[in-house]
């Protein structure tokens, strides 16, 4: 090497003397010596030393042995030094045997002349007790599987030992410090975990045939844009697969949030998608799943074609009020009387397809929870059609039909609009929460109400016998309060 580099020097100045003389300098000038420090210098930059590893954690009193590297010019016969930042806290020794003397962190550095490297070293308190990832495990013949250690918060065991207890059912794969296990044949055994101050943990693990099939707990489901859901899966009894892995069809309907054992997902768009667990001899069993958008729920304002609909009246618990939001901006559209009639109230809605499907309060006392008349009418307010009686208070659109509750009824009942006929669903009532807005907690006095858009709506009562109210609407932004309506008791 020395040669080389001296060879490259005399070569460089050659070349300027040559260029001198070129350019008619004069003779070329006589080199009589190279400077011998420049050689050095560019022989020791080709010196380097590496370490095993840029860093570890240790357990109190565990010890670790660190390795030098050295590589370059004139590395052979190199002797490392080693040094420690603290020796409070770590030392080592002549051959790079690190001990940890107690919690803390310590640089430890490896010289070779004035050249370095640094392994950072932390120290944690000292296990007192150790736990393999799995107690008890169950794998089907071939199987592969991971475990591993897990120990108390804030302590550290960098030496992990995994040891099967017979090597005939149970293989260990890669290295003791990996716990990673193969099912040789049907049977039980023992895989035991070691750490450097003798703590120890075991896992029982039972062998069994591969599964010939594997059974998803869902067939077909149905979801609404935004829920989530878990499925789960079986194996054939005398078999087992530990590891079952779950995927989506299309991701862009059915987004997977855990694949491993649990196949847990989020509806994310309408449309079908299907749901596949895989055990891990690709034995396999899906899910269809269809996906829909929310149900409209009735209520007394709403967004539809980029405006807001509300409700010009407000009934509740025999407390009848108009209401006007043209404060608020022009977005906010008031619905008109249906039919041009003047005896019907829009309560609750849903718009559907430009068409207004209400709940007429102005029956009987008016309470809230009385029996309400259903109609549909156009955005307009023409085409009035009366759908039902005696309904419940609630009800909501779902997979573009209207669903309701009648009083005195264990069924729901749907109105398609696109056939215009009714029917009674089988099974249970659906439960259809109270979505009104405008809702409140407290008869006597303001509560948060409920909130759309940049609005918090609300109602306050003026006098304790609920004679006068108002509604007002509260801009969450600027926190500026507008009156928007005023409702008196009895209704009637």
């Amino acid at each position: 090497m020395y040669h080389y580099y001296t060879k490259r020097l005399w070569e460089k100045a050659a070349a300027v003397s040559l260029a001198l003389c070129v350019a008619g300098a004069g003779a070329l000038p006589v080199i009589t010596a190279l400077p011998q420090t420049a050689v050095v210098a560019e022989a020791a930059s080709q010196l380097s030393v590496k370490l095993n590893v840029p860093g570890v954690t240790l357990g109190k009193g565990e010890t670790y042995q660190l390795k030098a590297s050295v590589s370059g010019t004139g590395s052979a016969g190199k002797t490392v030094a080693w040094s420690s930042s603290d020796k409070n806290t770590a030392v080592v020794s002549s051959k790079g045997l690190v001990t940890a003397k107690r919690t803390g962190i310590v640089t430890i550095t490896a010289s070779v002349g004035s050249v370095k490297a640094q392994c950072s070293i932390t120290i944690k308190a000292q296990p007192d007790t150790v736990a393999v990832s799995k107690q008890n495990l169950s794998l089907g013949v071939g199987e592969t599987y991971t475990l591993s250690a897990v120990l108390p918060n804030g302590t550290a065991s960098e030496k992990k030992s995994f040891r099967s207890s017979s090597s005939t059912i149970l293989n260990m794969l890669v290295s003791e410090r990996i716990g990673q296990i193969r099912a040789a044949k049907e049977g039980n055994a023992k895989v035991t975990l070691y750490i450097f101050n003798g703590r120890q943990a075991s896992c029982n693990v039972s062998v069994r045939k591969a599964p010939q099939s594997i059974s998803i707990s869902k067939k077909t489901l149905e979801l609404y844009v935004g829920q989530s859901y878990t499925l789960s899966s079986s194996v054939p009894n005398g078999t087992a697969s530990a590891k079952r892995t779950y995927r989506s069809s299309d991701p862009k309907i059915i987004e997977m949030l855990r694949t491993d054992w649990a196949g847990q997902f989020r509806a994310v768009k309408p449309g079908v998608a299907w749901v596949t667990v895989r055990s891990y001899n690709g034995k396999e069993s899906s899910c269809k799943i269809r996906v829909k958008e929310k149900p409209k729920y009735s209520n007394k304002i709403q967004n539809y074609n980029n405006k807001v609909y509300y409700t010009p009246y407000f009934v509740h618990e025999g407390i009848s009020g108009n209401i006007s939001m043209t404060a608020l901006g022009g977005n906010y559209t008031a619905l008109p009387k249906p039919g041009g009639r003047d005896d019907l109230q829009i309560d609750s809605f849903v718009i559907y397809k430009d068409k207004i499907y209400f709940r007429d309060q102005n029956v009987g006392t008016g309470a809230e929870y009385y029996p309400s008349r259903l109609y549909v009418c156009d955005l307009n307010g023409k085409n009035l059609k009366k759908l039902a009686s005696n309904a419940k208070p609630s009800f909501m659109f779902d997979d573009g039909k209207l669903i309701y509750n009648l009083f005195g009824s264990d069924s729901s009942y749907s109105y398609d609009p696109s056939t215009g006929k009714t029917a009674k669903l089988s099974g249970a009532a659906k439960n259809i929460p109270l979505y009104d807005i405008f809702r409140w907690d407290n008869r006597w006095g303001v509560t948060g109400g409920s909130t759309f858009n940049s609005y918090i709506f609300y109602r306050e009562f003026v006098s304790k016998t609920g004679n006068n109210i108002y509604y007002y609407a509260k801009n969450k932004n600027t926190g500026k309060i507008t009156r928007i309506g005023s409702g008196y008791t009895p209704q009637r």
